[in-house]
């Protein structure tokens, strides 16, 4: 009994140390947090007097980031980046973006006469591109729907992913946003007349022709053998009111054969005549990003040089203080 006594006494001591131990924890916590807001609060306010006592030196460094921002922000230096996707119909994205980064390799290099050249545009049309990129669309969960888009190209050695082969995301980085349409029509025309896809589309065109006259005589063939089944057995008649008429078995014959290999003709004939060229852009390509904006690259221009002048100024003003501290 006295042994039970005992430790439950010190079972209920040792709860009521840990529960003040936890409100010593909280107590604590919350007088260093009152203590951080307030030397928050005397740093803001030591930093707002200092830039009113110098507000001179503050007002040149703040223009001199506005001058900056102008500075960076002109029309030269501005980039519209423009992005649509392309549908494939010969080859595979992996060909398609070869060729492709073959031309943002002249980008990179500056090589715009190599450039010019390639997609048979004017010197002062090319040295105006500053990129040609393409990225594959992944598909995750293998549906055949893209469900992403590899920008960082992180994913080039995985095989884990499924990169869609039908399809790739093409961008265009121009300093002219009016000649986004004639990039676009360069660039498909540059992928018409490559050798491989022209070869690959013609074979391709071939055997579709090919394919929709072979439908076209099985359908000839099993409505003529519909039409001589029709009269090959009397058997298959039936009279009625006088009048001789089919039955109606055989006036269904064949004819679920039929309506499938016209259906799968009418497939391949609009393939022929949508899906003609070795590539297809589903949208016109359209801005969807404009690097060094003038309002938001003042803005951040402003700060930057502003943040960078408080700080020269905090040290010029008090030189002697820090020179004294450090020779001591």
């Amino acid at each position: 009994m006295i042994v039970t006594s005992v430790t439950t006494y010190i079972k209920m001591e040792k709860k009521e140390k840990e529960e003040l131990d936890l409100f010593e924890i909280l107590i604590a916590a919350y007088r260093f947090f009152l203590n951080l807001l307030s030397s928050i609060k005397t740093c803001a306010m030591w930093i707002c007097r200092f830039i009113f006592q110098n507000k001179a030196a503050m007002i040149v460094f703040l223009l001199l980031g506005v001058v900056f921002g102008i500075y960076w922000s002109r029309p030269s230096n501005r980039a519209f980046v423009a992005e649509s996707e392309m549908k494939i119909n010969v080859g595979d994205a992996f060909y398609i973006n070869r060729l492709l980064s073959s031309l943002n390799s002249y980008c990179l290099n500056e090589d715009f006469r190599s450039l010019s050249r390639t997609l048979e545009l004017p010197i002062e049309q090319a040295v105006k591109i500053g990129a040609v990129k393409s990225y594959f669309y992944i598909d995750d969960l293998n549906d055949g729907s893209p469900d992403r888009i590899d920008y960082t190209e992180s994913l080039d050695a995985d095989t884990s992913y499924t990169k869609m082969q039908d399809r790739l995301l093409l961008q265009v980085v121009t300093i002219d946003s009016s000649l986004i349409s004639t990039i676009q029509d360069a660039l498909i025309k540059h992928i018409e007349n490559n050798e491989y896809i022209d070869n690959m589309n013609a074979i391709r065109m071939g055997q579709l022709e090919e394919r929709i006259l072979s439908f076209e005589n099985e359908i000839f063939l099993l409505d003529s053998l519909r039409r001589l089944e029709y009269f090959k057995d009397n058997k298959s008649r039936i009279a009625f009111d006088g009048t001789l008429m089919l039955a109606e078995k055989d006036k269904r014959l064949y004819h679920g054969d039929i309506l499938a290999i016209k259906k799968k003709k009418e497939t391949l004939e609009w393939i022929r005549d949508v899906k003609y060229k070795p590539v297809k852009m589903a949208n016109d390509l359209s801005v969807v990003k404009v690097t060094n904006k003038p309002f938001s690259t003042i803005v951040k221009f402003s700060l930057i040089v502003f943040i960078i002048g408080l700080f020269a100024t905090i040290l010029f003003v008090n030189r002697k203080s820090i020179v004294n501290y450090l020779s001591r």
